[in-house]
């Protein structure tokens, strides 16, 4: 709803306003966050209203972090509590997800969080997120919700061009692969994609990087490439792709300067994710000498985690099978012997 004042405040200010009001609420219970907002709103809107602004400005934050958009990093207990908090203040999208999520007491209701989202992507809401949710609905049809790919494009076009990142990553894919009733496209895919990355949605940024580096739906730009790869690769965590293809890049000197160390920095940041092609990559390192000194107890360390982890990949390549076969009898003396530090035990969290 908008702003009652003979000066009419664009609704970006408003969005953005209320965002940050949100941000501070957070951090009082829910009644005074409710008399807070209605301290920064004119005397003559209702109580329900205030109640809405703030509940949707907090939905908005708890998608941004149960889905890593904007800048947050991915939290799903943390988006938990604060769906709680916007559906006590009524609001029909955070009502919607505490429903899929079984959350403060209510059990697992696809069917009611569905009614719930579209009372919230209606009007007076026109919630972006409450639109992204409808279309996980129809395309997964959950609960009695039967699948409706039609009606799951649809919310999902409206959802991204209100702004929403997930979606227009979501819309992105759906043109890349193309679906039964659209052809494949790659140029409307990179335009989401893009769309979606511009905002600092890692998937998005990690998925354009790979339609850069092939020219799919564009010109070819490794730098470019490159550039989005980073911006994924320093959330964290969630990205270790695009940490394992950033250490590729410098690996090899694809749009940057070949670097070994920032090639290893990158690998050893996707090892301790847990991802497997970036610790047999680490051990490769470590064996060879690239970007770190050689140490073939390191690379058996390695190794073997790459193993435990995923024992028919590592088998692929024989010649890691006999360099952990050769040194893994001395790692193994130097754990009995409590003299081994570091390595993946260590160093992964």
């Amino acid at each position: 709803m908008e702003l009652q004042s003979p000066t009419r405040v664009p609704q970006l200010f408003l969005e953005f306003f209320w965002h940050h009001i949100a941000r501070l609420a957070l951090l009082l219970p829910v009644e005074e966050a409710a008399a807070l907002s209605m301290l920064c709103r004119h005397t003559n809107s209702t109580l329900h209203e205030e109640r809405w602004d703030l509940g949707k400005s907090y939905f908005e934050i708890a998608e941004r972090i149960r889905y890593g958009m904007c800048g947050e990093r991915i939290n799903v207990q943390k988006a938990s509590f604060v769906y709680i908090r916007a559906a006590r203040l009524h609001y029909p999208g955070a009502v919607g997800k505490c429903w899929m999520l079984g959350l403060d007491g209510r059990d697992v209701d696809p069917d009611k969080a569905l009614q719930a989202y579209l009372a919230a992507a209606e009007a007076p809401f026109f919630d972006r997120n409450a639109m992204f949710q409808l279309g996980r609905l129809y395309y997964l049809g959950e609960g009695d919700t039967a699948q409706d790919l039609k009606l799951s494009f649809e919310y999902t076009l409206q959802a991204s061009e209100r702004g929403h990142p997930v979606a227009q990553f979501n819309l992105g894919r759906l043109f890349f692969h193309g679906t039964p009733d659209h052809e494949r496209d790659y140029k409307k895919a990179v335009f989401w994609y893009k769309k979606s990355a511009d905002q600092g949605y890692g998937y998005a940024q990690h998925n354009l990087a790979l339609c850069l580096q092939e020219g799919q739906g564009c010109e070819e730009d490794l730098q470019t490439a490159a550039r989005y790869l980073k911006m994924a690769a320093k959330q964290g965590p969630d990205q270790r792709n695009a940490m394992n293809l950033l250490a590729y890049v410098y690996h090899n000197g694809e749009g940057v300067e070949q670097s070994y160390e920032e090639a290893f920095h990158w690998w050893m940041e996707a090892a301790k994710a847990g991802d497997v092609k970036a610790q047999c990559k680490v051990g490769d390192c470590y064996q060879a000498g690239h970007g770190v000194e050689s140490n073939n107890i390191e690379m058996a360390r390695w190794y073997r985690q790459a193993r435990q982890q995923d024992p028919s990949f590592f088998a692929l390549v024989p010649i890691r099978v006999a360099l952990l076969a050769g040194h893994l009898p001395a790692l193994e003396a130097l754990e009995a012997a409590g003299e081994s530090e570091g390595g993946p035990s260590a160093q992964s969290t």
